[in-house]
Formats: structure tokens, C-alpha cells, sequence
């Protein structure tokens, strides 16, 4: 997933407004979705994209992805591996 400044569009004012982000997500150096309203959302859809397409995660990453997607959004919190279970529960302890 990446986000760049995008310029402002013309006629708008140039304020203390924030600016404006183009957020997309890339999967192996191809954009496959852009124009997203926030990082949030286009979080959202990089993790959908991977569910959907039952792509692997990256091997160094996998146990960052199945925290996300296990313990942050909650897509079949008991599968987890005994990692990211132990994890969760002191989480769950602290409730945080």
C-alpha cells in the first residue's frame, strides 16, 4: 500500500487545509487499486485483496499479517497460530 501528496485540485484554496492523499494498493508492482479516501480504508482493502485472492503473505511478514487480520480485524480470531494466540491473550488480559 502506498500514498503520495496529491496536488490540489484547481480553483481550491490554498489553506491550513490537509493535504489531499492518493492511496493506493500494490500488489507486486502493479497498482490494483487507487484512488482510496484514506490509509485506513486502503489498509482495509490490501487486506481484503489478500483474503480474496488467497495470496500468501510475505514469508518475513507472515505473522504481522495473521496479527492484523486475526487480532485487529477479527477474521477468524481462533485460527491463529499458538504465536499470535499467546499474543492475543496477554493482549486480551490488558484489556486493550
Amino acid at each position: 500500500m502506498c500514498s503520495t501528496p496529491r496536488p490540489p485540485e484547481e480553483g481550491a484554496e490554498t489553506g491550513a487545509k490537509q493535504p489531499q492523499l492518493d492511496v493506493a494498493v500494490v500488489i507486486e508492482e502493479r497498482i490494483v487499486l487507487h484512488d482510496l479516501r484514506d490509509v485506513p480504508s486502503g489498509f482495509a482493502m490490501l487486506m481484503g485483496t489478500i483474503y480474496c485472492l488467497n495470496l500468501e503473505y510475505p514469508h518475513n511478514m507472515k505473522y504481522s499479517f495473521e496479527f492484523l487480520q486475526r487480532v485487529i480485524m477479527k477474521i477468524k480470531p481462533d485460527d491463529c497460530s499458538p504465536k499470535i494466540h499467546g499474543l492475543r491473550n496477554k493482549l486480551l488480559k490488558y484489556h486493550l
